[in-house]
């Protein structure tokens, strides 16, 4: 069996992950999410894994998308992005990533 996908969703605390559990699971994915909220935890995490894709929810307060365009250009600069407000089907969208990736 393959191992999980390492996911990094930023996105704020008090938003739930259900929904997008079920659409992971529904691509057939398994995935460990590493989540955070603030800059100071988005840096940390970058430095100390590496991720095979980043789930940004724009309504994260502290972090805008350019602020994490810019990290990423500095410290990921080759992990996909995915944008939560502009996929309707976030499991389709990152299982299409993980299929092109391996091609």
């Amino acid at each position: 069996m393959n191992a999980p996908l390492n996911i990094l969703l930023v996105r704020p605390w008090t938003s739930g992950t259900e929904r997008l559990r079920t659409s992971i699971r529904a691509a057939g994915l398994r995935v460990h999410i590493t989540r955070v909220d603030f800059p100071a935890a988005l840096y940390a995490a970058l430095t100390w894994a590496t991720f095979d894709a980043i789930l940004y929810d724009p309504s994260t307060p502290g972090i805008t998308a350019e602020e994490l365009a810019a990290t990423l250009c500095e410290r990921s600069p080759m992990t996909p992005l995915i944008d939560l407000a502009k996929s309707d089907d976030v499991g389709a969208q990152l299982a299409a990533l993980m299929l092109a990736r391996r091609n």
